[in-house]
């Protein structure tokens, strides 16, 4: 038996449910005779929060891999005994439904670490970053990595649009200003003690750091989509370093001086990448020391330079 949604839910007028095309997230399937019940509203403030308190009461408990809302249907997928089971919301009553979500060693999150006070104002948001409102749905989901965040998508299929935890949208970077690079390098390299490189140009900021079993992880940030990651075989002869070294608001001066230097257009090419190099590596003139430095290299339209140590150089 399905357990009854409190009373206090918002309800609209008795209507069908809209029918919706898949997509290509995990999706949940409805109940086969639903009731010609009036729906609830989770657009209004507060709803959303009422229906998850329900559907972990149902599910007893908060180890989620999945929660999806749109304006009126809502499910939950936990782990139970590592297997994945779903609790949906449907035709004013919650029941346990089938999915096809599986256990992937995806993230398992805490509902409740996620601001779903106001859902409607979530959809607002996304409705003017991607310009639609068809047919929204919510999803907070391991996006990539283990980094759950919130998207919203529309049917038809426009932009997804990317919200943090605390319900502010994910920004677009465009990396020829300050912020998209002070930004996007937070982002690639965020909590990582040491990578092996950074790198930047119009499309993204990169980082590659150590992985496990000689692996090499590479984290990207790119102007629209949050940070993904991707193993490859790696080399575990190369140098770390911290990337707390690396400081956007230099690196975007040097790229201007260098503008101002060869008299280049203000939104011309560039792009950098900051790796470990020794004396020799770094320079046609070795020096007698091996150690190791920092050394970002630079192309900015057609002309070349590196910064390293405080000095720039410029072929």
């Amino acid at each position: 038996m399905g357990c009854a949604l409190a009373a206090s839910l918002i309800l609209v007028g008795c209507t069908s449910p809209a029918t919706q095309s898949p997509t290509p997230s995990p999706s949940v399937s409805t109940p086969a005779t639903p009731s010609p019940t009036a729906e609830a509203d989770f657009t209004e403030p507060g709803a959303a929060e009422e229906v998850l308190d329900e559907l972990v009461k149902a599910a007893d408990s908060t180890r989620a891999v999945m929660l999806e809302f749109t304006e009126s249907t809502a499910s939950l997928t936990v782990l139970k005994d590592d297997s994945p089971k779903t609790w949906a919301y449907r035709d004013g009553k919650i029941d346990e439904a089938t999915s096809d979500v599986q256990n992937q060693d995806q993230a398992v999150f805490d509902p409740y670490s996620f601001n779903l006070s106001d859902l409607g104002t979530l959809f607002k948001v996304a409705a003017a970053i991607s310009g639609s409102d068809q047919n929204q749905r919510l999803q907070l989901v391991d996006y990539s990595g283990g980094r759950v965040l919130m998207t919203v998508t529309t049917n038809p299929e426009s932009k997804t649009v990317f919200f943090y935890p605390d319900g502010t949208a994910l920004p677009i970077l465009d990396f020829n200003t300050r912020f998209g690079v002070e930004q996007g390098i937070e982002d690639a390299s965020d909590s990582l003690p040491a990578i092996y490189s950074l790198s930047i140009d119009q499309q993204q900021v990169a980082v590659e750091y150590p992985g496990t079993d000689d692996t090499v992880v590479r984290r990207q940030r790119t102007p629209r989509v949050p940070v993904t990651t991707l193993t490859v075989p790696g080399d575990a002869e190369r140098t770390v370093f911290s990337p707390a070294q690396i400081d956007g608001a230099k690196i975007w001066d040097l790229v201007q001086q260098a503008r101002a230097k060869f008299d280049l257009k203000r939104d011309c090419s560039w792009s950098l990448r900051a790796e470990m190099k020794t004396p020799e590596e770094a320079s046609a003139s070795p020096s007698p020391s091996p150690k190791s430095e920092l050394v970002l290299s630079f192309d900015v339209d057609a002309h070349h330079f590196t910064y390293s140590n405080g000095v720039v150089k410029y072929e």
